[in-house]
């Protein structure tokens, strides 16, 4: 699984969810991933920071690289010395649970992974972007159950009761 390149993964397999929950567990793991958001970091410089061994260290790495949250930085001018370095690749990641299980979206952004999940329920007949007044417009089909909690969700986002920021009009036919 990797975020390269601005793509969206999706992890549908239960074992690998699982892995992932593991390592998102993980403290050590956690602290790996934070730090390497803003700057390159080698297994020395955290095994030294955070006060574990070294092989410690490689292990996470090890376990965060298979699950493409991280990766080695091969970029010479990016690393001090001649150990590896390390950066986050992900900068997002949502957790949706259905019947099936757990599905794991990762993504470079939120934006990047919202899209994702609604593009999975929702199809898309028409869009349109018009980049000098600012504006999409997107054409939507859906069946009924989707519609109804499409339109329950953005009010409730648009109104400031959920995780928007309360701005955005929307016109319907239940709210003439």
């Amino acid at each position: 699984m990797s975020s390269k390149n601005g793509e969206v993964r999706e992890t549908a397999d239960m074992e690998e969810s699982s892995e992932v929950f593991d390592t998102l567990g993980d403290e050590l793991s956690r602290r790996i991933l934070v730090e390497a958001v803003s700057e390159t970091v080698t297994a020395s410089s955290l095994a030294k920071q955070f006060d574990v061994a070294p092989a410690t260290v490689y292990r996470r790495l090890n376990g965060l690289c298979d699950l493409g949250f991280i990766s080695e930085v091969t970029d010479i001018r990016q690393v001090s010395s001649s150990e590896a370095g390390y950066r986050t690749d992900v900068r997002t990641l949502v957790l949706a649970l259905s019947s099936d299980g757990f599905d794991v979206v990762q993504a470079e952004s939120g934006l990047r992974a919202a899209i994702s999940l609604v593009l999975e329920r929702i199809d898309v007949t028409e869009a349109t972007f018009k980049f000098d007044d600012g504006t999409a417009t997107v054409t939507m089909s859906m069946d009924d159950a989707a519609l109804h909690e499409l339109h329950d969700s953005y009010h409730a986002v648009a109104q400031g009761d959920g995780d928007g920021n309360g701005n955005g009009d929307v016109e319907s036919d239940t709210d003439q």
